[in-house]
């Protein structure tokens, strides 16, 4: 059989049939699944993300899945650093990889990368949340029209 390129990138909606996919190709292939959807990271969201159930994780190794503990906010630089990181120590290791998700931002942010942005204002945020919402509405039509239409 003819070597896959590495890492491969399976995607699709939740639901959709991704995790058995990607278990019969990571048997066929000897390959490893990294998971690339963001939420399936969190260990207390193994349901409500459809997290590979604990027998579908032990058919292949997987990588990334339930991860960080608690549920806070993780934005595509953040898991691209992360999953960017385990994707180089596995190819490093010569493994084959089968990267998972369905997060189209999140995947491309591993395949092409992100545009670089500002750092986050909480002072900014503080002061925007502090307003009436028909305030910044009004304030957004008067600057950019065509945004807020």
């Amino acid at each position: 059989m003819q070597p896959i390129p590495n890492p491969c990138y399976l995607a699709g909606p939740t639901a959709s049939g991704k995790t058995a996919l990607a278990i019969a190709l990571a048997r066929r292939w000897d390959a490893e699944i990294v998971c690339a959807d963001p939420f399936q990271l969190f260990a207390p969201l193994p349901l409500l993300t459809a997290r590979p159930r604990p027998d579908e994780l032990e058919s292949a190794p997987h990588h990334l899945f339930g991860i960080l503990p608690g549920v806070r906010t993780i934005d595509a630089a953040a898991f691209r650093d992360l999953a960017t990181a385990r994707i180089a120590e596995l190819l490093a290791a010569g493994r084959r990889l089968l990267v998972v998700g369905g997060s189209g931002l999140y995947l491309k942010a591993l395949t092409h990368g992100l545009d670089p942005l500002p750092p986050p204002d909480p002072g900014l945020r503080a002061e925007l949340e502090s307003r009436p919402l028909e305030q910044l509405v009004a304030e957004l039509c008067a600057r950019d029209p065509a945004a807020a239409a």
